[in-house]
C-alpha cells in the first residue's frame, strides 16, 4: 500500500515520469494507494482554510511545525544542488521530508477517528459517509 499526502497528483506521476526517464519500470500507479489529501478534503474542504499537510496536522494533531522550510522552496533548492552543486540547502529539504512522513504516519490514526464520527471532529458529515 503506497500512502501519500497528494501523492496521486505530484509524487506518483513524478516517479513514474523520472522512473521512464532513466530506463525503469516503476508501476507507482498500479499499486494500491490512499492519498490522504483527498480524504482530508473531503473532510474539511471549506471548514478550514486550506487542506495542506500542515494544516491538517495542526488541526488533527494540534502540532505546528517550527523551523520549517516551506514546501514550495523545496523544488528551488534541489534544482540548485542540481546546477550548483551547492548542497547546504539539502539539510533542510531533508528534515522538511521527515517531518512530512512522521506527520503523514500521525495523520492516519486521527484521520480515521474523523471518518468514523465526522460529527464529533468537526468534519463534513455528509461527504464522509461516502467511505463507509
Amino acid at each position: 500500500l503506497l500512502v501519500t499526502y497528494n501523492g496521486a497528483s505530484f509524487d506518483v506521476p513524478l516517479l513514474e515520469t523520472r522512473a521512464r526517464l532513466a530506463g525503469l519500470s516503476l508501476p507507482v500507479s498500479a499499486m494500491e494507494h490512499l492519498d490522504v489529501l483527498h480524504r482530508v478534503r473531503r473532510a474539511y474542504a471549506g471548514r478550514w482554510m486550506d487542506c495542506r499537510q500542515q494544516t491538517a496536522e495542526l488541526n488533527l494533531l494540534g502540532h505546528r511545525r517550527i523551523d520549517d522550510i516551506p514546501g514550495a522552496e523545496v523544488p528551488a533548492r534541489w534544482f540548485d544542488w542540481m546546477r550548483r552543486g551547492n548542497a547546504d540547502g539539502l539539510v533542510p529539504v531533508v528534515e522538511h521530508n521527515r517531518l512530512d512522513l512522521v506527520g503523514l504516519a500521525r495523520l492516519l490514526g486521527p484521520l480515521a477517528g474523523t471518518f468514523a464520527d465526522p460529527g464529533e471532529c468537526g468534519a463534513r458529515i455528509v461527504s464522509t459517509l461516502r467511505d463507509r
